[in-house]
């Protein structure tokens, strides 16, 4: 993987910032990526290791080890290739991930690790520029429903690979805008909006409806307890009918189960 004796060769090159007197002006992101010629050199110093522990270290399993070869070969487009079949969103992680994969890489034992996070941000900044990142919607259709409640990058990504597997996938946000953790809780000099707004109109067009600001149509009268208490009548109800045993049985095991008759 990259060049035999590139960790030999090359320091670890981190990514720039804005200078101090521009980012004191905007919110705006003030991290400055890799060039494709910087990104080329750190691919370059991945070693060929036998057990690649970035791999393991990285939370989602990036492939690390081929998309850094891919960047030192100089194709990037089948390095996003890579990159997308083990992370719906590297925009994301690449701002804003902590990398243990770079505190797991081997490089890290007795030198300065791989700087896999500044690749994988330039290879996903490189992918939307290009026009590479466009939307798949399913070949196929399987008929089946799947409501996906919360929108934040788990549930994006949770409702993004159940329509490409050919599902009607509903995804439901309580606020008025998808996103989660990611959109209310992350300041934009960490990341943008804008690359969850893409993101949004990604899952759109690969036909996932966004239901947004659910909790402002909920009865105001219908609390969560008694939402709650719906669904567990509903779900017992069902256990019911299955099963045969009645009301009275239902009541009668233990302590709490009275609420579950609730109407």
């Amino acid at each position: 993987m990259g060049k035999v004796t590139g960790f030999l060769e090359f320091e670890r090159l981190e990514e720039g910032y804005e200078p101090v007197e521009k980012r004191v002006k905007n919110y705006k992101e003030f991290v400055i990526g890799l060039k494709p010629e910087e990104a080329k050199t750190q691919g370059a110093r991945c070693m060929d290791c036998g057990t690649p522990f970035c791999n393991n270290g990285c939370p989602v399993n990036n492939i690390i080890p081929d998309f850094n070869e891919l960047v030192f070969q100089g194709d990037w487009k089948n390095a996003i290739e890579v990159l997308h079949s083990t992370n719906n969103f590297p925009e994301f992680t690449g701002r804003i991930c902590p990398a243990p994969c770079e505190a797991a890489c081997t490089l890290n034992v007795a030198d300065d690790a791989v700087g896999i996070k500044s690749i994988e941000h330039a290879i996903i900044d490189r992918a939307w520029q290009e026009g590479w990142v466009k939307p798949r919607p399913a070949s196929h259709k399987t008929g089946k429903k799947v409501a996906v409640v919360g929108s934040g990058p788990a549930g994006m990504a949770a409702a993004q690979q159940l329509a490409r597997a050919g599902h009607d996938v509903t995804l439901f946000e309580k606020n008025d805008r998808i996103g989660g953790l990611l959109r209310y809780g992350i300041p934009d000099f960490k990341m943008e909006k804008s690359h969850i707004d893409r993101r949004a109109e990604q899952l759109v067009a690969e036909g996932k409806p966004v239901d947004e600001n659910r909790r402002n149509r909920v009865d105001e009268r219908e609390s969560a307890g008694q939402c709650g208490r719906q669904f567990l009548d509903r779900a017992v109800e069902q256990h019911v009918h299955q099963t045969g045993v009645d009301d009275a049985q239902r009541h009668q095991t233990g302590p709490g189960t009275r609420c579950l008759g609730h109407r």
